[in-house]
């Protein structure tokens, strides 16, 4: 993961796709945040589709469901915003009044208990954000059948 951050940092400063992911700008409405990053996604998925193994799509998928957080987490401002917004989602009362008067980044706090389990990645899933390893899959197994990868267990 640390190489894809270096990779991600870098691209920040120099790629304008790259800025629509951008934290520090909070006047966007996310669904055009989604909108607006669909074809970046889709420039990722032309590089990948010939792969054929998936071994770095979760990994991306994990930076970008984690950058998406921190501008949700951005986005709410103060502590009561983010307290009623994490109970309305489904954290815990005692975890979202913990994680919402932290002093930590944003990015810190998009990998918390109470944003994993507020902002899930369902919930993302439902807002428009677009999943690269789902995409890579029903690219290579068109039919829908279940393939188990290797971060899946089978019982």
């Amino acid at each position: 993961m640390k190489h894809f951050e270096k990779i991600f940092t870098s691209l920040e400063t120099s790629h304008p796709l790259f800025r629509l992911v951008r934290v520090r700008v909070i006047n966007r409405v996310m669904a055009q945040r989604f909108q607006e990053l669909a074809p970046f996604m889709g420039g990722w998925m032309g590089s990948f589709r010939l792969s054929e193994h998936d071994r770095s799509l979760p990994e991306l998928d994990h930076w970008i469901r984690r950058r998406i957080r921190a501008c949700y987490w951005k986005q709410w401002r103060n502590v009561r915003t983010k307290v009623r917004e994490l109970i309305k989602l489904g954290t815990k009362k005692r975890t979202a009044i913990q994680a919402a008067m932290s002093r930590k980044s944003y990015w810190r706090l998009s990998k918390t208990l109470a944003t994993q389990t507020g902002l899930t990645n369902d919930w993302l899933k439902r807002q428009g954000l677009l999943s690269l390893k789902e995409r890579w899959v029903s690219f290579h197994y068109p039919s829908g059948t279940k393939v188990v990868t290797a971060f899946e267990t089978t019982v």
